[in-house]
């Protein structure tokens, strides 16, 4: 609790204000904010003595609940829309439990299909637009400004094959109610901290902090096939902020000194950006959101600026915490 306020929360399901309603019912709210890759996730668990989510109120698939959750008469964190799936009832000598779940995507069986897809002579965006919109999703940001002679789905499901895209070109994907989400990784690192968070503070629950120096790569190495030279040209990137480390290989092939470069300081950048990580549970906090950075003063090496890669808000009868996951904010060396 922050400065004696209290936790609250607000749910709104399919387009209805129900948390006056089951609040006495709650025994926890868990929400997990995720950066790329995962799906948002929301967790009830319930109370259900009067056996009502068994049937009069048991949730649909793909009923929506938008949740917000914070401080009576302070921020409020917007969780956004989740799609409920999977239902669980389960119960004891001590009483009947209800979980309801719910993710940031919609359950679609389309989406659940790998396919193998070739696009050609189409922008990254073209791509992006085309697969967003046989899956009735929305695009909110810009895809990596890039164009393709050729690129190929292979054997993948259409949100991977989307974030590998992105990943591999400098941006963080993700589907949030509905919406495919993409953010420039350097965009999002120059941003400036929603907090410091200082050793000793009363708000610091536990933390734990990790170096892996082998981890970092002072420079990465990708090629393309020059087709008037007929043979392959390497590039080269550099993280000029590591001294010493070993050299990345890059062994996907590309069709251009632009891809080239791009694919192999993305590459370079993620793989630094995992030498210093952390993770930390703090005192209920709305401001940490993933996508969000943060930085440490009192942590000796580690005092830095962090991105924010997952977010785990928990509301239960003994308070309201924030669990994050971070590592290092490094900008690209592109």
């Amino acid at each position: 609790m922050i400065d004696g306020q209290k936790p609250i929360a607000r749910l709104i399901y399919q387009g209805k204000d129900i948390w006056g309603a089951i609040e006495a019912d709650v025994i926890s709210l868990t929400f997990t904010d995720n950066l790329e890759a995962k799906a948002d996730e929301i967790q009830l668990e319930l109370k259900n003595e009067s056996g009502k989510w068994l049937d009069a109120w048991f949730p649909e698939l793909n009923d929506k609940l938008q949740g917000f959750l914070g401080y009576r008469g302070g921020k409020m964190l917007d969780m956004g829309t989740f799609f409920l799936d999977q239902p669980n009832a389960h119960g004891s000598r001590q009483g009947d439990l209800f979980t309801l779940r719910g993710q940031s995507k919609p359950v679609d069986k389309s989406l659940k299909t790998k396919k193998t897809t070739p696009y050609e002579n189409q922008s990254h965006k073209q791509v992006a637009q085309k697969v967003l919109s046989d899956a009735g999703l929305n695009m909110i940001g810009e895809p990596p400004q890039l164009s393709f002679a050729r690129i190929t789905q292979r054997r993948e499901f259409d949100l991977e094959f989307l974030a590998r895209m992105a990943s591999d070109y400098g941006c963080f994907f993700a589907i949030k109610g509905g919406n495919a989400i993409y953010a420039n990784r350097d965009d999002l690192i120059a941003q400036s901290p929603v907090r410091q968070i200082v050793k000793g503070s009363r708000d610091i629950m536990t933390y734990s902090l990790k170096h892996e120096a082998d981890k970092t790569y002072s420079k990465a190495k990708a090629s393309y096939f020059d087709g008037n030279a007929k043979k392959n040209i390497e590039v080269e990137v550099e993280d000029k902020e590591i001294k010493t480390g070993d050299k990345l290989r890059v062994d996907d092939r590309v069709e251009s000194e632009g891809h080239a470069r791009k694919l192999a300081a993305s590459k370079l950048q993620k793989s630094n950006m995992n030498a210093w990580t952390g993770s930390f549970e703090l005192v209920g906090d709305p401001s940490c959101q993933a996508g969000q950075t943060v930085s440490l003063s009192g942590f000796g090496r580690w005092d830095r600026k962090y991105i924010i890669k997952s977010a785990r808000h928990h509301l239960a009868r003994g308070g309201y915490s924030t669990a994050i996951e971070v590592a290092d904010a490094r900008k690209s060396a592109a």
